[in-house]
């Protein structure tokens, strides 16, 4: 049974082989609700539909987010709160503008572009990750911010002036770059004041996997439109994929990389899944847009085909993906109140290891439609 689930998602079945309607229940209010989780779900099912001509796919993510702006922005997120998290399902209203140019989808994308300049920054001129993450940069933030802001200038503004996003990335490379070990740590305090941080150098104690996940995939985003109209000025998203992947090869270990990538093979540490599929999707995405070498396309292909060997399962007759780590962070979590302090013992017993959590999912859809890509 495994080995017919692996070959059908390999045949181009899948999202299609997860039930839609488990994930995205569009008659229930509290299925609805805006989650960069949700985005990167959404995402996958809206580029699968595209790739497959699947007209119901794009509707499903189309009713999606009609039925938010509908209710009203307001309903789903706080304005008045600033979190690059909050950015990241705009880029769905970006995506939905290109094929269906209706005045709501650029009334809310106006709206957050003007959110977007009021994120409070770090003196390095970065995004805070969330206001209640004072002076702090987190790799996630790249995703979450970023293709939003430069989707948006690509759409709407005539200057297309990418110099704000290109310092982020630069800044990133300079603060949370270990040149010793070649691996991006998950984030920085620049103010140097939480317990978590390095007193001289800001940044958390380990390397995370999901949030090199997070940059890796961001990269590999913000490239091609930045390149049309600036390819000189995005050389350096290329060289810094290069050298992020380059760094990350060495601890990779059955096609794919531990929870806590440095670490591999420690007691606790596990393989994961979400991390693993992310790296996957930007190598093969990244080979097809020419940011990297071909090699590279047939690297990201074993290890979407390994993570499926090792995590994918039917239980009756649901089909589960597991090895997922559930949710990481760093300091006081907001909602449940304790404090991630950013250890070994925290990535890897801290916080649960999950099945279909959306983590894993909406990397596995993104990395599934670079694979069919590849396969042909």
């Amino acid at each position: 049974m495994k080995k017919a689930l692996v070959d059908a998602l390999r045949l181009q079945t899948m999202p299609r082989i997860f039930d839609g309607e488990h994930y995205f229940a569009y008659g229930k209010d509290h299925a609805v609700y805006w989650s960069y989780v949700q985005s990167i779900q959404l995402l996958g099912y809206l580029r699968h539909g595209k790739l497959t001509n699947n007209e119901v796919e794009i509707w499903l993510v189309k009713q999606y987010i009609d039925r938010i702006l509908d209710r009203g922005l307001e309903q789903y997120i706080r304005f008045d709160y600033y979190s690059t998290d909050q950015v990241c399902m705009a880029n769905l209203v970006l995506q939905l503008y290109d094929r269906y140019p209706e005045e709501r989808y650029a009334k809310a994308a106006e709206r957050f572009y003007e959110y977007v300049q009021k994120l409070p920054r770090t003196v390095t001129g970065n995004f805070w990750h969330k206001v209640n993450y004072p002076y702090q940069i987190w790799l996630d933030g790249l995703y979450m911010a970023q293709l939003f802001l430069t989707g948006y200038i690509d759409r709407f503004l005539p200057e297309k002036d990418y110099s704000d996003t290109l310092s982020q990335f630069a800044n990133v490379r300079k603060l949370l770059w270990s040149e010793d070990e070649k691996l991006y740590y998950h984030a920085c305090d620049t103010s140097r004041k939480m317990s978590w941080a390095d007193p001289l150098t800001g940044l958390s104690p380990n390397v995370w996997l999901r949030a090199v996940g997070w940059i890796t995939m961001a990269l590999t985003e913000v490239y091609p439109t930045i390149a049309k109209t600036h390819p000189a000025e995005a050389e350096p998203l290329k060289a810094q994929l290069v050298e992020l992947l380059e760094g990350m090869l060495p601890h990779c270990r059955e096609n794919m990389w531990y929870q806590v990538v440095n670490r591999e093979g420690e007691p606790d540490n596990y393989l994961e899944t979400s991390g693993s599929l992310m790296l996957a999707f930007a190598m093969m995405r990244g080979a097809r847009l020419g940011m990297i070498s071909e090699e590279y396309r047939a690297t990201g292909k074993a290890v979407y085909e390994s993570v499926l060997e090792h995590y994918l399962s039917v239980e009756d007759g649901k089909v589960l993906l597991g090895g997922i780590c559930q949710s990481a962070g760093l300091g006081m979590h907001p909602e449940r109140g304790y404090m991630r302090d950013g250890s070994y013992a925290y990535y890897t017993t801290g916080e649960k290891i999950a099945v279909n959590n959306g983590h894993g999912i909406g990397a596995l859809f993104l990395a599934q439609n670079e694979y069919i890509q590849a396969q042909e």
